[in-house]
């Protein structure tokens, strides 16, 4: 079981269009991918061996619209890169966290209230290689 790091940092965002501009400015590059999926765009940049996604919903019931109506724009997510999914989530819920597998996938979230507010993915895969453009 080990954590081996960063895999990606999710940030939801009201306006897809105008916040890549603004991480195009900061990175000095354009995203590398763009997708639709779950009821969300993405785009995402890479940086070394950790992408920085950014989320808008396209509907305002979903997920990262509720998520952006109550807390505004910001972090959503904080995905760790671990080398076997299901023995961290074993792990983090034999030390007192909630690890639980979203919907019928195979990902893997640890509930925020346990982690200090911040919502964490599991991932085994690279997000190089999961990305569509």
């Amino acid at each position: 079981m080990k954590i081996e790091g960063i895999d990606h940092v999710s940030i939801a965002v009201r306006d897809l269009e105008s916040a890549e501009r603004l991480w195009e400015r900061i990175f000095g590059k354009k995203a590398e991918s763009h997708s639709v999926a779950g009821g969300t765009k993405h785009a995402r940049f890479f940086l070394d061996n950790i992408a920085f996604e950014l989320l808008e919903s396209v509907d305002p019931d979903g997920e990262i619209g509720k998520f952006v109506q109550k807390r505004g724009e910001g972090v959503y997510f904080v995905c760790f890169k671990v080398d076997d999914a299901d023995d961290v989530a074993a792990h983090l819920n034999s030390i007192g966290l909630k690890a639980f597998k979203f919907g019928d996938t195979e990902r893997y979230f640890v509930h925020p209230k346990g982690m200090n507010g911040v919502l964490a993915e599991l991932t085994e895969g690279d997000q190089r290689e999961a990305t569509e453009t």
